[in-house]
């Protein structure tokens, strides 16, 4: 047993940062009962919940926080001492949604249109082991983006295996990240990029222009799927990455643009925010064909 003030051990702290799925009203916090019980009504069934505590070093501090769903609102609420602060997000109104890993650290971002009509982004971070206690939430959000519109095509499954070919990770990637009754448009993989240069001290380097990428269109979303810049090479892989789901509702406009080195795909959401995304040059017609299904995509979308 751990004396009381003694150090926690690595393995220890490391567990301690562990996301929680929460199953009973017993299991909330004391702290959170009255504001869930306010938010849900204390006679209805507990909606599924994940508690994040702190991670050492992050951004929130020593602040934990609380998510879960209910009639349609993703609430975020942060605890700051015994402070809560609630952030409701309306299914509806979610511009996009964001989760990454990097070795042990994860985090899983929320922007849109709040309860309170403002533009706004809840960050929570944990730890990697515990990433699949946001898969539900994850699945409930994108499930509310309703039903897609394409035919399922056997050029869907085309699409997965030639990408299969190049680079098989990514494949995965993308295959992992479709939920039911969802079809693939289309899509374009960009390896990374990197570029050497010749410093004054006469010594060779190279740096990462962009590191491997993949633009993949559904019926429903646009999926943005990359490697971080902050994890390390390793025998040229790098390890976890980084998933941003867009409903095609939050797309507003693709253009492309062309410089001498480098095909940009930068991609304009609403209601407030831009995207872009860098490819080599012999990449320029798989991107300018993404375009062209990215903006016929948005005009098939309900108007209003």
């Amino acid at each position: 047993m751990r004396k009381p003030g003694a150090p926690l051990t690595g393995a220890k702290q490391s567990m301690a940062s562990w996301a929680n799925a929460i199953e009973s009203r017993a299991e909330v916090p004391e702290v959170y009962r009255s504001l869930v019980d306010s938010l849900i009504g204390e006679e209805r069934a507990l909606p599924y919940m994940v508690l994040a505590p702190p991670v050492v070093g992050a951004a929130r501090g020593d602040a934990d926080t609380l998510l879960f769903e209910t009639d349609g609102v993703l609430y975020v609420v942060a605890r700051a001492a015994d402070r809560l602060t609630p952030t409701g997000y309306p299914l509806a109104h979610l511009r996009d949604v964001e989760v990454g890993n990097i070795l042990l650290y994860a985090w899983f971002a929320v922007s849109g249109v709040t309860t309170e009509e403002t533009l706004h982004t809840s960050a929570i971070e944990f730890n990697t082991a515990t990433r699949d206690r946001f898969d539900p939430l994850l699945t409930r959000i994108r499930s509310a983006l309703g039903e897609g519109t394409a035919p399922v095509l056997n050029a869907e499954q085309d699409c997965l295996d030639a990408l299969a070919e190049d680079n098989f990770k990514f494949a995965n990637y993308a295959r992992e990240s479709l939920v039911e009754h969802e079809n693939v448009i289309d899509l374009v993989w960009q390896p990374e990029i990197r570029e050497s240069f010749v410093p004054w001290l006469r010594l060779p380097f190279s740096r990462t222009v962009t590191t491997a990428h993949l633009v993949l269109l559904t019926d429903r979303e646009l999926i943005l799927i990359r490697e971080d810049e902050r994890s390390r090479r390793n025998r040229g892989v790098r390890y976890g990455g980084v998933w941003r789901y867009i409903p095609l509702r939050s797309v507003a406009s693709a253009s492309v643009t062309v410089d001498e080195a480098l095909v940009t795909l930068s991609i304009r959401l609403a209601p407030e925010g831009s995207i872009s995304r860098h490819f080599a040059l012999d990449k320029r017609d798989e991107v300018e064909r993404v375009r062209t299904a990215i903006e016929s995509a948005i005009a098939e979308q309900p108007s209003g």
